[in-house]
């Protein structure tokens, strides 16, 4: 195994303990809705930003003074759209701009091999990107 292919890994590893915690939590919560013995009920996070999402746009409203239209919603992406997402948000000079998308891309896909491309491309960028992405 390479350098960067153990960079790689690396990143992926810690990545994946946030993956688990995800699935692990969905799972349980699953188990928990089908126990008939179970009497408290959870509603999704999807329930609960509709139920609250009008007052929200509210609360915006009046404290930033501008009226938040009734199209402003919640929304729920999966994990590669989340990456791409947060790697738009992540200031980048121009010439490192395509460094990141690339990055945040092998990422969400959890591409090791592309991963450790970008590491043998630029360690440097490398280690000040990567920070953010497994964010």
């Amino acid at each position: 195994m390479t350098e960067q292919e153990e960079f790689a890994d690396a990143l992926l590893d810690q990545i994946s303990v946030e993956i688990n915690e995800e699935h692990d939590i969905s799972m349980l919560s699953s188990r928990i809705r089908e126990d008939p013995d179970f009497k408290v009920k959870f509603d999704s996070p999807r329930q609960i930003s509709e139920q609250i999402i009008s007052s929200l746009r509210q609360k915006v409203g009046e404290f930033t003074g501008i009226p938040v239209s009734p199209d402003v919603t919640v929304e729920f992406p999966e994990l590669e759209e989340l990456k791409g997402i947060k790697g738009k948000k992540v200031f980048a000079t121009q010439d490192a701009r395509e460094f990141v998308d690339r990055l945040f891309l092998a990422v969400a896909k959890q591409n090791r091999q592309g991963i450790a491309d970008l590491v043998k491309l630029d360690a440097a960028k490398f280690l000040v990107y990567s920070t953010y992405a497994k964010a």
